[in-house]
């Protein structure tokens, strides 16, 4: 029972340092656009639908076997139509990677390093994560282990320095006619959360099963809202709704005018060296996630023991191929700021929801409805 709990530990750690990449991407910013000032309260709005995202995908993987996870059941869920879908998904996560390798390269350049290039950003964090997905997922767990108290700490201090310079009254006041903005603000919120809920589902063969696991990811939901909340209405306080709404990245943007003892403070370096952790995390994880999905669907059988890292046979050639395929759609992907602005406040969402809220809950039902799963 110890195991098993230490592994769904180890899990929902990975999960709540992965989601620090895409939430301080999208966040507060996209919530701004769309609540305006009132977009701290979007934060609680979304508890809701990613309550019952963690119903839905704990009934997806409620009846699995050891070994299984949320790639295996859906191959279970829908008979010979699961290898397809499975394939899909693989290529949704790739893509996805791709985006994030290009994202996080992006925000380098434009905190960091003005006038770089993103290719050799995207070309480092590759090469960094390969030992990483050519290894066990728990060495990656373990590693998310290490690194969520450093990110935890950095966001954290930065949060309470921001917090206490805060101007509060730009968050209010809130009526009852920001309901539907309310709501709409809190859809970013939903689709950054939900993904990396989602993603956990494909890694969750590796670790054993978990009695009340639906329980145990509801409670999990309690930490990065927290988080999140705190960082809105930090951003908020400190830039109001309508600057925040402009700005592409409004908490790094914050941590160039921080005030310590009457000084301004520049911490956007430390901030952003600090958030190659959870682009590490993020990316080997989709990495791990897509490439072990595609060696299942094509009838690759996972060692009983793990090989080495250069060892290349059942399948294993399919991770390199991964990486790569991640690599170069992360080269073509929004050549520019207008086109990344579109893939990140647009496409990228719409993909992500599509996935997670019509086609996943649809496998479960056809699932339910042959009573596979």
């Amino acid at each position: 029972m110890k195991e098993k709990k230490t592994g769904s530990i180890l899990l929902r750690t990975l999960t709540i340092t992965a989601l620090m990449a895409p939430a301080l991407r999208l966040l507060p910013g996209r919530s701004a656009q769309l609540a305006g000032g009132a977009c701290w309260i979007s934060v609680l709005a979304a508890a809701p639908a990613l309550v019952l995202t963690a119903w839905f995908l704990s009934e997806f993987l409620k009846n699995r076997g050891p070994g299984e996870g949320l790639a295996e059941m859906l191959r279970r869920a829908l008979g010979g139509a699961g290898g397809a879908v499975t394939v899909l998904l693989s290529l949704w996560l790739l893509f996805y990677c791709g985006f994030i390798l290009r994202s996080g390269a992006d925000r380098f350049v434009a905190t960091v390093y003005p006038g770089a290039s993103p290719l050799f950003f995207s070309v480092a964090m590759t090469l960094s994560v390969l030992p990483a997905i050519l290894g066990p997922i728990k060495t990656l767990m373990r590693a998310a282990r290490l690194f969520w108290p450093v990110v935890a700490a950095v966001l954290g201090t930065l949060i309470v320095l921001a917090l206490a310079q805060a101007d509060y009254s730009k968050l209010l006041p809130v009526t009852f006619a920001d309901t539907v903005p309310i709501l709409s603000g809190a859809v970013p919120v939903i689709e950054v959360t939900a993904t990396v809920m989602t993603l956990a589902c494909f890694l969750e063969s590796g670790s054993k099963k978990e009695p009340g696991r639906f329980g145990s990811w509801a409670r999990w939901l309690i930490a990065p809202l927290v988080i999140l909340l705190a960082l809105t209405a930090a951003v908020i306080g400190s830039f109001g709704a309508e600057l925040t709404a402009r700005l592409s990245y409004p908490f790094f943007a914050l941590t160039r005018a921080m005030r310590v003892f009457g000084s301004v403070e520049h911490f956007e370096a430390l901030a952003a060296a600090v958030w190659v952790l959870p682009d590490y995390v993020l990316v080997s994880a989709l990495l791990a996630a897509a490439s072990r999905t595609l060696m299942t669907t094509l009838g690759y059988v996972r060692p009983s023991r793990e090989p080495k890292l250069y060892d290349m046979k059942n399948g294993r050639f399919i991770i390199p191929l991964c990486a790569a395929g991640a690599l170069l759609a992360s080269a073509f992907i929004a050549p520019d700021a207008k086109s990344l602005k579109f893939f990140s406040e647009t496409l990228i969402p719409y993909l992500n929801m599509g996935v997670i809220f019509i086609l996943l809950p649809l496998c479960l039902a056809v699932g339910k409805i042959r009573k596979k799963i």
